[in-house]
């Protein structure tokens, strides 16, 4: 919709568009200078892997009896589909966001891929 021009007599409006046409380039730079902020900050998302896993390490005591600890198997995966405190065995809950990176202990991963809930 187009915007009326102030009437000669109106000083107030004639001062405002004076300064909305004054303003207007500053604005739209704003603007511009927030939409790259916001492609930024999604495409460092993206790029972020979350780890699930963190310092769960398996014990294992070797013939010898010392105690060996194994990191157990991962694999990193990215959600097509948000999901929100999935359990997955006793104590274990997830949450994923969609399009983000995680790193996961391999048989959650397979799991999500089962069900298909992978990203490719």
């Amino acid at each position: 919709m187009a915007q009326a021009k102030a009437r000669p007599s109106d000083y107030t409006g004639r001062q405002r568009q004076k300064l909305a046409d004054e303003y207007a380039e500053v604005v739209r730079a704003r603007e511009d200078s927030i939409a790259m902020a916001q492609a930024s900050r999604t495409m460092e998302e993206e790029n972020v892997v979350h780890d699930t896993v963190g310092d769960r390490q398996l014990q294992q005591i070797n013939e010898q009896g010392e105690v060996v600890y194994v990191e157990p198997p991962a694999k990193t995966i990215r959600v097509n589909t948000s999901i929100e405190d999935m359990t997955f065995g006793a104590g274990n809950n997830y949450t994923f966001e969609e399009g983000q990176q995680y790193r996961v202990p391999a048989h959650v991963a397979d799991h999500l891929e089962e069900l298909g809930y992978v990203w490719h």
